[in-house]
C-alpha cells in the first residue's frame, strides 16, 4: 500500500507563519515576482524554543518552473534566460526605461577595482542601428570608421 505524504498548503501567496524543522508547505495562491505564490517551502536553521524552525525558505515551486518554459538558447519575454549547449542565447534587449538608452557594463576584475567599459544606446533613435565589427583587428594609428549601412572597419588617417 502507497503512502501518502501531506504537507501544509494555502490558497494564499504569502509564507506560511510558522514551519517544523525539514517541514514542508506550499502556496498555491497565482505566484509573481512581488510576492510568494506557487512556491515550496521548507522550515529550516534550527529550533526556538517553541521548537519552530527559525528560517522559512523558498526551495522552489511552479512559479519557478513556469520561469524555464521554453527551449534554451531562445530568449523568451517573461522567462529565465537559458543558454543552450554552446553558453548561446539568440538575443538580448537590454534597457526598458521610457526615456534612457539600454546600457551593457562590462566590469573589470574585482581584484583590480569597480571601474568598467560601457556601451550605452542614445535616448532616441530615428531607425534602428545595428553595427557589424570588423573582423580582425586593425593597425596601429587605425581609426574605427562605418560605410554609412552599419558596417564597421579600420581606415588610417589621411593628413
Amino acid at each position: 500500500m502507497a503512502t501518502v505524504i501531506q504537507i501544509k498548503r494555502s490558497s494564499g501567496t504569502t509564507a506560511p507563519a510558522t514551519l517544523k524543522l525539514g517541514e514542508l508547505a506550499y502556496t498555491h495562491g497565482t505566484g509573481t515576482q512581488g510576492n510568494l505564490g506557487d512556491r515550496l517551502f521548507i522550515g529550516e536553521g534550527g529550533v526556538d524554543g517553541n521548537g519552530d524552525a527559525n528560517n522559512i525558505t523558498v526551495i522552489g515551486g511552479q512559479y519557478f518552473s513556469d520561469l524555464l518554459d521554453h527551449v534554451p538558447g531562445v530568449a523568451t519575454a517573461n522567462s529565465a534566460l537559458l543558454l543552450d549547449s554552446n553558453k548561446a542565447v539568440d538575443e538580448i534587449i537590454v534597457g526598458t526605461d521610457a526615456s534612457a538608452g539600454g546600457q551593457i557594463k562590462l566590469q573589470e576584475g574585482t581584484n583590480n577595482g569597480t571601474n568598467l567599459v560601457g556601451l550605452k544606446a542614445p535616448n532616441a533613435l530615428a531607425n534602428t542601428i545595428v553595427f557589424t565589427l570588423p573582423g580582425g583587428d586593425g593597425s596601429a594609428g587605425q581609426f574605427l570608421k562605418t560605410d554609412g549601412s552599419g558596417n564597421l572597419g579600420f581606415a588610417t588617417v589621411n593628413q
